[in-house]
């Protein structure tokens, strides 16, 4: 939604570097240009780019006006860069710890953030993600009773969601009254 509206800067989360290029390929063919509208820029980087490649497309990213998307694994962008110039984070395969969530979510809400963020989780029925935010839930209260973190409660309350809640945030990050 925020793409097809013209706005919205989109960092798009997975794990596998074949499914982080099939995203890609799908969202430049969705959005390819058009007499009325010009194609979305879509960029994707997995393990296999160089850091100084890596590095460039950040650049990139964090210049673009929007809409655009940036479509990452994981394992090569979930730690150590700044991504603050982002309006919704996807992840599409949720890590096994919440450490490596921890690090995922904070590729994009940092100190001196441009925007506010939307963090999102789809988690549907029936896949192995299912089974993965089963077990971050249960390994929460643990980490928040050992570190007094208030991150994980907000980390459960996010992958067990409150769709009112839910709906009102989406509503307020597009513009428009509940």
């Amino acid at each position: 939604d925020w793409i097809s509206m013209g706005k919205g800067k989109v960092l798009l989360f997975t794990s596998r570097r074949r499914d982080a290029e099939d995203w890609a390929k799908r969202l430049k063919t969705k959005f390819k240009g058009t007499k009325t509208r010009d194609q979305l820029q879509v960029w994707c980087s997995t393990g296999e780019d160089s850091t100084e490649l890596r590095e460039a497309i950040r650049l990139d990213y964090m210049k673009h006006p929007g809409p655009c998307v940036l479509v990452v694994t994981n394992q090569a962008w979930g730690e150590s860069l700044d991504l603050q110039d982002t309006d919704v984070q996807v992840l599409t395969c949720l890590p096994w710890t919440p450490g490596e969530l921890d690090q995922i979510e904070g590729r994009g809400v940092r100190v001196g953030m441009k925007r506010q963020i939307l963090i999102v989780y789809p988690v549907c029925e029936n896949t192995i993600d299912e089974r993965v935010s089963a077990v971050l839930l249960s390994k929460l209260p643990d980490v928040q009773a050992t570190t007094g973190d208030k991150a994980a409660q907000r980390l459960e309350d996010d992958l067990l969601g409150d769709q009112d809640a839910l709906i009102a945030e989406l509503l307020d990050g597009l513009g428009v009254g509940a």
